[in-house]
């Protein structure tokens, strides 16, 4: 993992999530895989590598990150 496991993510963002009177910091992933497990062009070993990289960084920054979205680009 690292640099390799980011090479995937062509934007990365914060947004703020609200629910009822629950506001979470989320990191939100965009991504070139695809996320489809079902998809021919499904790159398991890629996308584990991008999921294990985004958990770490959640973690390293729980302070200020309370979670984070995966998301594919939009065509």
């Amino acid at each position: 993992m690292g640099k390799t496991a980011w090479s995937h993510a062509k934007s990365i963002w914060t947004t703020v999530r609200v629910r009822n009177d629950d506001l979470k910091t989320v990191l939100v992933v965009e991504t070139d895989l695809s996320l489809n497990r079902d998809a021919p062009d499904y790159d398991e070993v890629a996308a584990n590598d991008l999921f294990a990289a985004v958990v770490e960084f959640v973690k390293t920054n729980a302070a200020t990150i309370d979670e984070a979205d995966i998301i594919p680009i939009r065509p």
